[in-house]
């Protein structure tokens, strides 16, 4: 396997390893960018290096369980984002009625579809948790 790193062809070495740093305290990584890379915390509590490895172990050994993890973090993360997309919504409806809200038909509901929506995300996200357990 080649790659092209600038303007130069080099060869892929199975054994290559890039190692990143930063002085960032808290360096925030959205959850796709965390599951395909080793993030090391200095400041790891034992608790979080058990898990960490207990994850290693679990990638080598079941892959399948590793894989599955990694669809239901991706499942969560879309369906944190689409709970925000709802309340920004709602939001915006409440910025831009004037008057009693009650009688605004489209923000009434608006709100009752992101109350089942929410519900719904919930129950998904405590499922994947007793699954991820």
């Amino acid at each position: 396997v080649m790659l092209r790193m600038g303007e130069n062809t080099v060869a892929y070495d199975e054994r290559f390893r890039l190692y990143l740093t930063t002085r960032l305290p808290n360096p925030a990584y959205s959850p796709e960018t965390a599951m395909k890379v080793c993030l090391l915390n200095f400041f790891i509590t034992p608790a979080g290096l058990e898990e960490q490895l207990l994850a290693k172990l679990v990638a080598r050994e079941r892959r399948d369980l590793e894989e599955m993890k990694t669809m239901l973090t991706q499942s969560r993360a879309s369906m944190t984002q689409e709970q925000n997309n709802l309340q920004l919504t709602i939001l915006e409806l409440l910025q831009q009625e004037e008057g009693d809200i009650l009688e605004q038909e489209q923000l009434v509901e608006t709100l009752e579809a992101s109350r089942t929506k929410s519900a719904e995300i919930a129950a998904k996200v405590e499922e994947q948790r007793t699954a991820e357990a």
